[in-house]
């Protein structure tokens, strides 16, 4: 199952609408819905959603099993070097108020 289809799945079982997600996740109806489509979820979303729908990231992405296909291990690794960055930047900002 794709991240779109999970989220519509998720967002449907635990009876959300669109714009009541968007609001918790912090982004505009269109760009959540524009996920639920299939357009890639740029930056750190995965935590706000997982939050939102009361799942883990893990459960989110689909498992161990989503880290077998390409297309999510793309996902997770796109999450994880944005991590990074944000980390460095952080780090960056102490550094500097310091």
């Amino acid at each position: 199952m794709s991240i779109g289809n999970r989220l519509r799945k998720l967002r449907t079982e635990n009876r959300f609408t669109l714009s009541q997600v968007a609001r918790q996740v912090g982004v505009p109806v269109s760009t959540y819905r524009d996920w639920e489509y299939g357009k890639a979820i740029q930056g750190e979303p995965y935590a706000k959603l997982a939050q939102a729908f009361g799942v883990s990231i893990e459960e989110l992405l689909g498992g161990e099993k989503a880290l077998q296909k390409p297309e999510m291990r793309s996902d997770i690794l796109g999450l994880l070097l944005n991590a990074r960055k944000n980390l460095d930047l952080a780090i960056e900002v102490a550094r500097a108020l310091s």
